[in-house]
């Protein structure tokens, strides 16, 4: 048999012919190795897994459909001493995501796309059929879930989530980091429910809640949040307290104190982590 290519690409495809028996991976007959897949934007993947000293190297070729942060099974390659360890992936145990952010790719007159994600890890555009390539225009920003992808030698197909607008628009490219970070801009009906509950409750004070407070109700107290904050939690006071000493107060509102452990707003809380 002849092969072809240039000298690295013979030798890896010689040694992966010999390794696997001129078939592929066996999971029966070899040992395999668990660990997380970290991918280079050109395509690269590198594997850490316990007990050895450097991570594996995943030629593109060898990358069978993993995707950045996947938990994987990865059978290593015979090695020489001194060479990084390599191998290829044999399964994918978990996927980390499945959901990306990316620009419409749509020739003129085609009927279908492909969708070029934000995320340079993310190594390979995704397919859009027709059925869904109507929904979208070339250059829209795009959230896209992949629904399908097993042949690595094809794209994977994706349905489009949701239109976010033209890509270049300010608003839209800020809505694009969010999404691309896994974090909802909006929140859950349940969570709004529950928001709008505590502000029947909060009123009036009740007196018991006074008691634990130093009252400022009656010192110039203003908040320091612009008009279109998303929350009012940051304030200042001010009072003469004599003739040349003024008293300044810094503040911050007790937020916790309206949510309830274990309630919807506690877990909406932990898995955002931030005001987003």
């Amino acid at each position: 048999m002849k092969i072809r290519g240039n000298k690295k690409a013979r030798l890896y495809l010689v040694g992966f012919l010999w390794y696997n028996g001129f078939n592929t991976v066996n999971n029966k007959k070899k040992q395999l190795s668990t660990g997380i897949i970290s991918i280079t934007s050109k395509g690269v993947g590198y594997v850490t897994i316990d007990g050895l000293e450097d991570d594996v190297l995943i030629e593109p070729q060898f990358l069978n459909t993993a995707l950045h942060g996947d938990e994987v099974e990865v059978v290593l390659f015979p090695q020489a001493k001194g060479e990084r360890p390599s191998g290829e992936i044999a399964r994918i145990l978990k996927r980390a995501k499945m959901q990306f952010v990316g620009a419409v790719d749509k020739r003129k007159g085609s009927a279908i796309s492909f969708v070029v994600c934000d995320d340079k890890r993310m190594y390979v555009n995704i397919f859009i059929p027709p059925s869904e390539s109507r929904k979208i225009k070339n250059n829209d920003k795009v959230l896209v879930r992949i629904k399908n992808w097993d042949d690595p030698k094809k794209n994977p197909e994706g349905e489009i989530i949701k239109v976010l607008g033209k890509k270049g628009d300010n608003d839209v490219e800020m809505e694009s980091i969010i999404l691309e970070k896994g974090f909802q801009m909006a929140f859950p009906p349940k969570i709004e429910e529950e928001a709008k509950m505590i502000a029947k409750r909060a009123k009036p004070i009740p007196e018991k809640d006074i008691a634990k407070r130093r009252d400022f109700r009656d010192i110039a107290t203003f908040t320091i949040d612009p008009e279109d904050a998303k929350d009012f939690d940051d304030a200042l006071s001010f009072r003469k307290i004599s003739e040349d000493v003024f008293e300044i107060g810094v503040h911050i509102a007790d937020v916790s104190h309206y949510v309830r452990e274990g309630g919807a707003l506690d877990k909406e809380a932990l898995h955002r982590g931030v005001s987003i």
